[in-house]
């Protein structure tokens, strides 16, 4: 494969190649992207880790180096499970769409750029959020927040910071940072109540499947554009043929419209030996919540992070969307985008689209409601077992659902009944009653005192 002029080497290609079958990306499309492409515009991404990445010219990819991440990425189990997880179902992770090596061995990848390209209003507030103490604020006000790290020799800055009174050793630049960390980590964010619902479906999905690969560390990067009402439907992109960002949530708040992007990145780090290093000394000396720690609880701590943050108090927006997708994400036939794919499904015309992410079917059948006892004597069908990733919430409605009637005093379901018993139980209660005071009916009183009285509903039960 020819990159800019270079013959570059590819791993595993046949994933890579799959995955991007699935989103629809051309490979025509991803040659034209990078054989234009020059190294020299790469430049260090400002994080911590300050790995070298640039935009392609088309601006729909990014070419990143990854030095440290290079033997993960190499784990071909890995990475088809990656591939596996974004092709069976919803997912926020940033699609990876080539892993590559230079004649000189340098590794790089190539990664969609999850934010609209093509909108003709700018992104107003960016963020990168972990629900820790490391969340960022990377735009305001449509410019850049510069990051303006402190190390152990700025000793000024630390005493400053460390007591709260007196700040003027402390640069603008450094004042400015800090309350972007501060508004990224307490700012809401104001959805409606299904969009929020499908959002936490997602993250949950998400951070499960990288929980089970022990990686943790990885951030949600939110765009939000501010457009006035009468404008939005001009502003709103949603992904078409060849567009790799994710689709959309749009509401109205506080007398604007609001267009959110969501999407996860940065999540190829193992939790190795020196991250748990990190995990000790942070736990000591760094301000909660810390985002270094075990895969299992960065990824509670992720997700209970945005139930907070996501508040179902906005008002959903449609606008108009002329994209064609199959009904299913799991039909790779044209399949631009698996958000905007389900967001189609249901929609009340085809051209009054809600855009918004989902509604989205998990990588697993979610279980329907069992359906009514026929009036035959047989008992009702067993509800089915709602799977492990369904949400508490959704499993105290099915249950409330599915949860049988009160039992009638007789028959009693579970006890053998011959047809005297049967007969016995269409009597009226008058004369059952007597039966019972003249002890007519010995079989079955004696059954009867077996029995707990009825339990009430399970609707108010907890889960």
């Amino acid at each position: 494969m020819l990159i800019a002029g270079e013959t570059v080497e590819v791993h595993n290609g046949e994933l890579y190649a799959r995955l991007r079958r699935h989103c629809g990306y051309a490979d025509e499309l991803l040659a034209a992207a990078l054989e234009t492409f020059d190294y020299e515009r790469l430049a260090a991404s400002g994080g911590k880790g300050g790995d070298r990445m640039a935009r392609s010219t088309c601006k729909r990819f990014f070419i990143k180096e990854v030095p440290g991440d290079h033997k993960t990425l190499l784990d071909h189990s890995l990475v088809e499970s990656f591939v596996d997880h974004l092709c069976s179902g919803p997912s926020l992770l940033c699609r990876i769409v080539l892993h590559y090596s230079r004649p000189d061995g340098s590794p790089f990848i190539v990664m969609t750029n999850c934010l609209p390209t093509s909108s003709p209003v700018p992104v107003h507030e960016l963020y990168d959020l972990k629900g820790s103490a490391d969340d960022k604020t990377l735009m305001r006000e449509a410019q850049a927040v510069p990051e303006v790290h402190k190390r152990w020799f700025m000793l000024s800055w630390m005493v400053a910071e460390g007591c709260g009174s007196c700040l003027c050793d402390v640069p603008e630049d450094r004042k400015r940072y800090m309350e972007g960390k501060q508004r990224a980590f307490q700012l809401p964010f104001h959805v409606g109540a299904e969009q929020r619902t499908r959002l936490l479906e997602q993250v949950k999905r998400d951070t499960a499947f990288l929980a089970e690969k022990m990686l943790m560390d990885y951030s949600m990067i939110v765009a939000i554009q501010h457009v006035p009402r009468d404008q939005v439907a001009a502003a709103v992109c949603p992904p078409g043929v060849g567009d790799t960002h994710l689709a959309p949530v749009v509401v109205e708040f506080g007398g604007e419209a609001l267009i959110y992007t969501f999407g996860i990145i940065d999540f190829l780090q193992y939790w190795n030996s020196g991250k748990k290093v990190a995990h000790v000394i942070k736990r000591t000396f760094a301000p909660r919540p810390i985002s270094t720690i075990p895969p299992p609880e960065y990824a509670s701590q992720f997700y209970q992070f945005f139930v907070t943050k996501l508040v179902p108090d906005a008002t959903p927006l449609a606008v108009g969307a002329t994209v064609e997708t199959p009904k299913q994400p799991a039909v790779l036939a044209n399949d631009e985008d698996e958000f905007v794919d389900v967001t189609l499904d249901g929609a009340a015309d085809a051209g009054d689209v809600e855009i918004e992410l989902g509604p989205m079917p998990p990588s697993r059948p979610v279980p329907v409601p069992a359906p009514a006892p026929a009036p035959a004597p047989a008992p009702a069908p067993a509800p089915a077992p709602a799977p492990a990733a369904a949400v508490e919430k959704a499993e105290e409605a099915e249950a409330a659902e599915e949860a049988p009637p009160t039992p009638p005093p007789a028959p009693v379901s579970g006890f053998a009944e011959d047809p005297k018993a049967a007969e016995g139980a269409e009597a009226d209660e008058e004369d059952e009653f007597a039966e019972a005071q003249e002890g007519v009916a010995d079989e079955e009183t004696e059954v009867e005192a077996f029995v707990p009285e009825p339990e009430s509903p399970r609707a108010g039960d907890e889960a």
